[in-house]
């Protein structure tokens, strides 16, 4: 959670670029942690990285709230991950899912002033 308002307030400090829309503003990509198997939505930028026992990436998506929410809950379970304890409220959208050896969870949040974009978060153990 802490990790996902560090991204959010980045907006207003970092670099522009990489396909994001401008209202994103600047951002450094971060490289995905070695052996990464978990799909992210199609032009995901990373931007903050955890790892250790449980890997974290934090980055931003193009793309509106519900499209990248969608990309969740039907392309993964497609690629054979099954999500499962929902939930969403204003802005943001969860789940935990598993699949392929993996347990995990995704999060989906708006960006503040910027319908072209959301803010992804994927932890895995």
């Amino acid at each position: 959670m802490l990790l996902i308002a560090a991204a959010v307030a980045a907006v207003a400090l970092l670099g522009r670029g990489h396909g994001l829309p401008g209202c994103v503003g600047p951002i450094k990509r971060k490289p995905l942690p070695r052996g990464w198997t978990v799909p992210l939505p199609p032009g995901t930028v990373p931007t903050q990285l955890v790892t250790g026992a449980i890997q974290q990436v934090v980055g931003f998506a193009p793309g509106n709230f519900d499209g990248v929410v969608a990309f969740f809950r039907v392309d993964l379970a497609r690629r054979g991950y099954r999500s499962f304890n929902f939930d969403s409220e204003f802005g943001e959208s969860e789940a935990l899912f598993r699949g392929h050896g993996v347990n995990g969870q995704w999060r989906v949040n708006t960006v503040p002033g910027c319908g072209g974009a959301s803010v992804v978060s994927v932890a895995v153990l």
